[in-house]
């Protein structure tokens, strides 16, 4: 999962130094992707650590959910219109972003649900083999 969450991080770091480039304007939602994706890789390296992965894992969800919560309003941008380029530039590059958070937030929720399966599995054969 850590180079899951770093490339992620890593995406979005390129989504939002890629804006620079791509947008003639110099608008601060724009930078938003690379925030977030700033906020993700020392998470990911977290986990790195085994006694730090809980916490790189449940605060790379966190920022994922966060993320995703606060940028899918954009969305409404895209099917209304917006009022000049620079709102609908920003519209579409925090609609990339949510997307993408979605998906690692739905790939973290996944490995945390695997992995909580399988350590109840093992919990369950090593209790089931003791006779009371």
């Amino acid at each position: 999962m850590t180079k899951k969450i770093l490339l992620f991080g890593a995406l979005l770091v390129f989504l939002g130094l890629s804006t620079m480039l791509l947008f003639p304007e110099r608008d601060p939602r724009l930078l938003t992707p690379l925030a977030l994706g700033g906020m993700l890789i020392p998470l990911g390296a977290m986990t790195l650590n085994q006694s730090f992965k809980p916490y790189g894992l449940h605060g790379s969800a966190m920022v994922a959910l966060l993320g995703f919560m606060f940028n899918i309003g954009n969305i409404s941008f895209l099917w209304q219109g917006a009022v000049n380029g620079a709102h609908l530039h920003a519209a579409v590059i925090k609609t990339i972003t949510a997307v993408i958070l979605l998906i690692l937030l739905i790939l973290i929720v996944i490995h945390l649900k695997a992995e909580r399966l399988a350590r109840e599995a093992e919990e369950e054969t090593r209790g089931g083999n003791d006779v009371d």
